[in-house]
């Protein structure tokens, strides 16, 4: 199952269209009568972040208190990665980095990858004064709500979600220049 939609054609055999910011086409349905817009794809996110508040103010709390400065975040590594674990995700620790990681669930066959970020370091001095616990447990909630509502509805599909040790961009830039980054 799908979202239903596409852009451009709907041939199947055409090539894919990619969509861009400033274009104006609109997405067509690949499917007659299909829904783009899922209120009950949104409920079921809404409610698993519901049922996650407060198992996720407590992960915050805990990386509050243990602030740890860029590539240097190994007790965050440790708890996130073992909330992941938790919440049935496949967990790659020490991801190309040592204190990165990476988190994934797939749901059926193909589909689309919906990628989220956790970063995870306090900044020297105002340690998370930053809100990057805040980020960390934004990025753990969304992949675990898009998780249950690809199985509830039965969405193939993957979502990963990567555990940013540092300020996101210069980790990216990090991971991406690794031989085996995927």
């Amino acid at each position: 199952m799908s979202c239903g939609c596409q852009l451009g054609s709907q041939n199947s055999n055409a090539s894919p269209v990619i969509w861009r910011p400033d274009d104006n086409a609109k997405p067509i349905p690949s499917r007659p009568n299909a829904e783009i817009y899922r209120p009950d794809i949104l409920q079921s996110i809404e409610k698993t972040l519901k049922e996650l508040d407060g198992e996720l103010r407590e992960l915050s709390l805990d990386i509050h208190a243990h602030p740890e400065l860029r590539y240097e975040e190994r007790y965050a590594h440790d708890i996130l990665t073992k909330f992941m674990d938790k919440h049935g995700f496949e967990v790659t620790r020490h991801y190309l980095l040592e204190t990165a990681w990476r988190a994934t669930f797939t749901n059926g066959q193909g589909g689309r990858v919906i990628g989220v970020n956790s970063e995870m370091d306090a900044l020297p001095g105002v340690g998370h004064a930053c809100g990057h616990n805040l980020i960390a447990i934004s990025g753990v909630g969304v992949a675990i709500a898009i998780k249950k509502a690809i199985q509830e509805f039965n969405i193939a599909g993957t979502v990963e979600l990567l555990g940013t040790p540092g300020t996101v961009l210069h980790t990216l830039l990090k991971l991406v220049t690794q031989p085996d980054f995927q």
